[in-house]
């Protein structure tokens, strides 16, 4: 039986209204959605110049030193560059090191814009990829860099954190999933191949958006939605009031198996 209206608790009260205001998904402001796609990227970005300047250094950020063991080079805070993404301007933390030899091969001196290597940054952070893929796509980002010891230190002190952003605990409840859809190309067995990268933009019921998580897919292959949003479940979500998505008709039996109650 549904829960009489006066009976209901506060954030099921918030969660009512958003639901309601965003019943239409047309209403979703792509500004929101693209805020928070900058967010993202920028999150992304800074873990790979992290990453940058562990493999130059040969330890971890969390790695303590023991004592009595002397470190030639330490890390020593950040400067800030600010690039052009998705038509936002956003301010980057470079890291770098006491003796100010660090240079990453991310960002040049002069660069203004990121824009060039989106895709390929998400997709490092997308279920559904292979470590093969990583390497690769890493390749694709550094495409001036031909060591591959380099490429192949860079991923896997990557892989961590890789796991860590996609582990994450998400809300139990959320009134809006938004999914989305990009395109890119990734190289698999020295050819490129076109794949889809689906993105889930959660609303939840104080009205703040979030991006829950980064999914991948060949072009000419249906996604198991079954999967991804048992993994969702398994990183807390319970409950949904309305999914919104253009034209994902094989989404729809998913949903119905794990959501039965949700408004598509």
């Amino acid at each position: 039986m549904k829960k009489e209206q006066k009976n209901l608790s506060a954030v099921e009260l918030e969660t009512k209204k958003i639901a309601s205001k965003y019943a239409d998904y047309k209403k979703i402001k792509k500004e929101d959605f693209h805020n928070e796609i900058s967010h993202i990227f920028k999150t992304f970005v800074e873990v790979l110049l992290n990453t940058e300047l562990s493999q130059y250094l040969g330890y971890e950020k969390r790695d303590r030193s023991k004592k009595g063991v002397h470190r030639p080079n330490k890390r020593n805070g950040f400067s800030s560059k600010t690039v052009n993404y998705n038509s936002n301007n956003i301010r980057l933390k470079i890291p770098r090191d006491r003796n100010r030899t660090f240079k990453n091969k991310l960002i040049g001196k002069y660069e203004k814009s990121l824009g060039n290597i989106e895709e390929q940054v998400f997709s490092l952070f997308a279920s559904g990829m292979s470590y093969e893929n990583i390497v690769n796509t890493i390749k694709n980002i550094y495409k001036k860099e031909k060591n591959n010891d380099w490429i192949s230190s860079v991923a896997n002190k990557l892989l961590p954190e890789i796991e860590k952003w996609k582990s994450q605990k998400i809300d139990n409840s959320y009134p809006i999933l938004h999914i989305d859809e990009m395109f890119f190309n990734i190289e698999e067995n020295s050819v490129f191949v076109k794949k889809s990268l689906y993105v889930i933009f959660a609303i939840d019921s104080q009205d703040i958006k979030k991006i829950l998580g980064f999914w991948i897919k060949n072009s000419e292959s249906a996604i198991n939605w079954v999967d991804v949003f048992s993994e969702l479940k398994t990183r807390g979500l319970q409950d949904v009031s309305i999914i919104s998505c253009d034209n994902l008709s094989e989404i729809s039996q998913a949903i119905e198996a794990l959501f039965p109650k949700i408004d598509v």
